[in-house]
């Protein structure tokens, strides 16, 4: 029940710690900086990282409606959420 900014370079990074004791990084891209292409090639590419090496990395976490990624829009560039 916490979140902590990490950092704020090209992605804003928040350490996020729940109240069932887990801790995950939660991940927000500006709209401009990639698009949804490069966004899904790099889910891709880190999931089978995971999947055919031994490295240890950081694993997208799907959102309970299985979805790697969720879609927003406003008025600023970042927004509400919309899965997709």
């Amino acid at each position: 029940q916490r979140l902590r900014l990490l950092a704020t370079d090209t992605n804003i990074l928040f350490r996020v710690d729940t109240g069932q004791g887990q801790s995950f990084v939660l991940r927000l891209t500006a709209p401009n900086e990639h698009g949804l292409p490069e966004i899904e090639a790099e889910i891709a590419w880190l999931m089978a990282l995971n999947e055919e090496t031994d490295f240890v990395i950081l694993r997208p976490v799907a959102t309970k409606s299985r979805c790697s990624r969720v879609v927003w829009r406003s008025s600023r560039g970042w927004a509400t959420p919309a899965s997709r």
